[in-house]
Formats: C-alpha cells, structure tokens, sequence
C-alpha cells in the first residue's frame, strides 16, 4: 500500500511540476550584415548559422539589408540554406538598391513581404518597412533605390496595418513584432508609427500580451519601454555607418577598398555582433549578447558621442518582463 501511496505521490508530483513549466522558444537573432559593403561576410554569417545550431534555436531571423540577390551573393543563400535551423527573413530597404522585392524574395526563397509564424504559444510577426510616400502622398514600394530623397519613408504600407489588427485579435498568443526599420524611429516616418503604438496598446488592453517590438536598421544596440511595452533596435552585425565624420582607408588594405567603394565610411567591428534570445509563457525575455569590439584603428569616441544613435561595437545582455 505504501508503494501505491509513494508512487501515486511521485505522479502527481511530475504532473504539478509539468503544469508550472513555462513553454518557451529560443531563437537566434541577426541584421544589418550588409555583405556587398563590407568583407568577410560569409564567414561571419557561417559562425551566427554555428551558434543557432550549438544552442538548438527554434529559428534563426536576420531583420534585413542581408545581401544584394545576384549570382556572387549565392554563397550567402547556401549558407542559409545549409542550416539546420529553420531560417526566417525581413526585407531590408538596402535588400531593395538592385531589385524590387519580388527578386529578393525570389532569391532567398520568401513566400512573402510580410507574414506571420506560430511556435507554441508565440506568434512571431514580421512587418515590411520597406514603403515611402512622395511629395504628392502616393505610396509606393522600394524598388531599385526609388526610396532614396523621398520625404517619408520606413512605412508599413501595402494594407499591412489592417492585416496586423486582424492578427492582434488572437488574445491566445504571446506576439513579438519584428521590422527592419524600428518602429519607434523618430526620424522615420513617426505620424505611422505612433498609429501603430496605439493599436499595440489597445491590443495589450484586451488581453495580448506584447513580448517585444524589434528592429534593426540603425546599427545601434538600444531598448526603449514605451507605455509598457519594450522596442528593441538591435546592433549591425559588421559596422557603423560613419560617413564623411569617419572616413578612413586604414582598417584594411587598399585593394579591400577598391573593391568595396563604400567601405571607408564604415566603422568595421572586429567580431559579428548577433542575439540569442530566449522567451517564455511566465513573461521573460532574455538576450544573450556579444561583447564585441571595433577594428583598429578606433574611432573618435566625442564624434560617435554626436550621433544621431547610441553607438557601440557590441551587443549587450538584457533580461526584461513583459
């Protein structure tokens, strides 16, 4: 009788520890590799492929501006492809400089601009920011550099707006929104951005619960809790964009510049900058960063002070609730 008790105990015991788990996703977070500005991309993007493998991600997402689709940048495709990670992407408004978006997707094989996935008790939503408004007010989407002296760009367009309310009226799932450009960019296209705020909010209050809002583009590794609910903008893999402030020719040789024109506004970092993020039913989400640093010689650190964007040459660790 003992024994019936002891087991009996030992099975309850298991059954209330299985309830009390938290079901959680890891996945493995990248953007801004930007492969035809900088070198040593492909092995960069063969180490983040590594580390999504070594720790078992559910996914690898890269947030954009990835590679140009054209026969050299195949090697890029087969790295990914190689992967035994499922690998998700988000269009980058660099990823649209040499084609429209149908040839990118067409490329790395994506079924859509934007779409949405489900593990669990997640749905990870991806936006397109990849759309501008002319001087008239008409949108349009990038395609072959058109976005370039436009006066409002980074907008969601193409009715993804409704289609983003209809996916938050699901008050069963934990969401995480990821973008290229981030959606609380003030210099973007702010008016759109502050809308969908608003609809994350509404959405909060009728029982969503909001993990985070994600983007890249800025090459700046920051956090900002808005209302509650957390923005991440998440560092480039390789580099800062300098400019004319930061121009130089002395990180590597002179036939590296030759050959990458553009190279000598980048601010080079010495090691590739990703996100192991962890995220779970209690309301915790961590991120397991990078501590990197920046190629020699270093930049001036009054000039980077001046920037638009807090810059660093790593990508920090966070733990937050949401």
């Amino acid at each position: 009788m003992k024994k019936i008790v002891w087991s009996l105990c030992l099975l309850l015991s298991a059954w209330s520890m299985a309830l009390c788990a938290a079901e959680k996703v890891r996945f493995v977070l990248y953007t801004d590799l930007h492969q035809d500005l900088i070198p040593g991309r492909a092995e960069a993007l063969r180490e983040i492929v590594r580390v999504a493998e070594k720790n078992r991600a559910d996914f690898l997402i890269d947030l954009g501006d990835l590679a140009f689709p054209q026969p050299a940048n195949r090697v890029i495709r087969e790295i990914l492809d190689s992967s035994s990670v499922p690998v998700y992407h988000v269009l980058g408004n660099h990823d649209m400089d040499r084609s429209d978006k149908q040839t990118y997707m067409d490329f790395f094989s994506m079924s859509a601009a934007n779409y949405a996935f489900d593990i669990g008790s997640f749905r990870f939503i991806v936006l397109d920011t990849n759309y501008f408004l002319d001087s008239e007010g008409r949108e349009h989407p990038y395609a072959n550099s058109n976005y370039y002296g436009q006066p409002k760009l980074g907008l969601v367009g193409g009715g993804q707006l409704e289609w983003l309310r209809g996916l938050l009226a699901d008050t069963s799932k934990i969401v995480m929104i990821f973008s290229h450009t981030p959606l609380n960019d003030r210099y973007d296209h702010v008016e759109q951005y502050a809308f969908i705020h608003r609809m994350l909010l509404e959405a909060r209050d009728r029982g969503v619960r909001i993990a985070a809002v994600v983007g890249g583009h800025n090459h700046s590794d920051n956090h900002f809790e808005i209302d509650g609910i957390h923005y991440l903008q998440m560092n480039s893999v390789s580099y800062i964009w300098g400019g004319e402030a930061f121009a130089s020719r002395e990180h590597y040789p002179d036939s590296v510049y030759r050959k990458y024109s553009n190279l000598q506004y980048c601010v080079p970092y010495a090691v590739p900058l990703y996100a192991i993020f962890t995220i779970d039913t209690r309301g915790r989400l961590t991120i397991e960063g990078v501590e990197g640093r920046y190629l020699p010689p270093l930049p001036d650190t009054a000039k980077l002070a001046e920037q638009p964007y807090y810059y660093s040459p790593s990508q920090d660790d966070r733990k937050l609730r949401f």
